[in-house]
């Protein structure tokens, strides 16, 4: 009796387990499958995000030559179906120029937009790793501007020359850029560099670091004398003006600026407080200078006053 009884729990342990093991056959043959959905959804993503990274003209010129194809194809339907038009050979030869002719203008475009493309990446990730320059403004980018903040930190430790940096960023940029067009942005950020340059000194480095934020790098000068640069900029921005087909465009720019301390660990403890000095100035109500130490400069003209 007690055998009998140990050789059914054998069995109902043999089937249980079983039972156990198809089931996590099953759960990884479903992850098995929600992964392979996750890879094709992540590839058709990345195609996406490479089509909307190509310039608009040969996005427009593609669904151009995506509409002229389907036209094609409507039309070879009508003549199938109307075949008292055209019958025979005539008919043939008009069905495969028809479907021919828009399948092969479709490869070469696509060709030539997948060619337009890769070498335009690589040209920019060339320029980028040559000179680490903005290709909007032709001033620094984010790489190379940290770099000389760095090398100029680096003179403010060992020998204690001041270090100041002015952080900006353009007011209400992407509402802006929605409203007039982002050639108008671009001419407006390329103006703002033009600015910058213009009331700095020439060997002060400036670079953008993002969509609408600027630096400049000012080695021997601490904030009182960063402030002044940083207000002439500030002002500069309200006065200038860029037409449009919507009017002209006014725009205005808060400014952060912080000088080198004994406390910072490193050039990028620097621009993170001048980062804080231009918070505090978004925070105060924009279109001011704000230092590190608290200080609040409001611009000493608008252009009411001029």
């Amino acid at each position: 009796m007690v055998r009998r009884e140990q050789d059914m729990a054998r069995e109902n342990l043999g089937s249980g387990t079983m039972t156990l093991g198809q089931g996590g056959q099953n759960s990884a043959r479903d992850a098995g499958q929600g992964t392979r959905q996750g890879l094709w959804q992540a590839y058709l993503l990345g195609l996406v995000d490479q089509v909307l990274e190509l310039p608009r003209w040969l996005i427009r010129l593609g669904l151009a030559a995506a509409g002229v194809w389907l036209l094609a194809m409507i039309g070879v339907g009508v003549l199938l179906v109307q075949d008292t038009l055209l019958t025979g050979m005539a008919g043939r030869m008009a069905l495969a120029v028809a479907v021919t002719l828009p399948t092969v203008s479709l490869g070469l475009l696509a060709a030539v937009v997948l060619r337009l493309s890769r070498e335009n990446r690589q040209l920019t990730e060339r320029m980028r790793e040559q000179g680490g320059v903005d290709l909007l403004t032709g001033i620094a980018g984010r790489a190379n501007f940290s770099e000389a903040c760095e090398r100029e930190f680096v003179r403010f430790r060992r020998y204690g020359h001041p270090l100041a940096v002015i952080r900006l960023n353009v007011d209400f940029f992407n509402r802006l850029s929605d409203a007039y067009g982002d050639d108008v942005a671009d001419q407006l950020l390329m103006r703002l560099a033009s600015l910058m340059a213009a009331e700095v000194r020439d060997s002060d480095l400036i670079g953008r670091l993002g969509e609408a934020e600027f630096a400049a790098l000012l080695p021997g000068v601490d904030s009182e004398g960063a402030s002044q640069p940083a207000s002439r900029i500030c002002e500069g921005a309200a006065r200038l003006s860029l037409p449009s087909d919507l009017g002209d465009l006014h725009f205005t720019v808060s400014v952060g600026v912080a000088h080198a301390e004994k406390p910072d660990r490193d050039g990028q403890a620097l621009l993170r407080r001048a980062k804080v000095a231009l918070g505090a100035a978004v925070f105060a109500g924009r279109n001011r200078v704000a230092l590190s130490d608290g200080v609040l400069l409001f611009p000493l003209r608008s252009r009411g006053d001029d």
